[in-house]
């Protein structure tokens, strides 16, 4: 299955993926079946409720990753999550759900299209 998240420019469509799962010429099937799905789910995930509920998880994914650093070293990947999450904090999250408002009011807004001041947008 190839996923499309919706980071896209809404005003350009993004065709790559609608290439790569398009039909095979008749009579020369490309041995192996796929489908391609586009996620629509962007704004639920900025959302201040969804934002509310990763903050009530920090501290059971950090007591989580504290017990297993008592069993084994952490890898990388396992040492910048946890570095993140110590870094959301209750006004970095406010900060957040702040910006992503914004955002959200952009997009769905003419000054989407409106190329000379989209670019002076802090």
């Amino acid at each position: 299955m190839l996923i499309f998240p919706p980071d896209w420019y809404p005003s350009e469509p993004y065709l790559s993926l609608p290439s790569l799962t398009r039909r095979p010429p008749p009579g020369r099937p490309y041995g192996h079946s796929n489908r391609h799905q586009t996620s629509k789910c962007t704004t639920g995930n900025f959302s201040e409720d969804f934002l509310k509920k990763v903050l009530r998880r920090v501290p059971q994914q950090l007591d989580r990753l504290r017990k297993l650093s008592k069993k084994r070293d952490l890898s990388a990947d396992e040492m910048d999550l946890q570095l993140a999450l110590c870094d959301l904090t209750r006004p970095r999250i406010d900060e957040l759900i702040k910006k992503a408002e914004k955002a959200k009011a952009i997009i769905r807004g003419e000054i989407f299209y409106d190329i000379e001041t989209l670019g002076m947008v802090d």
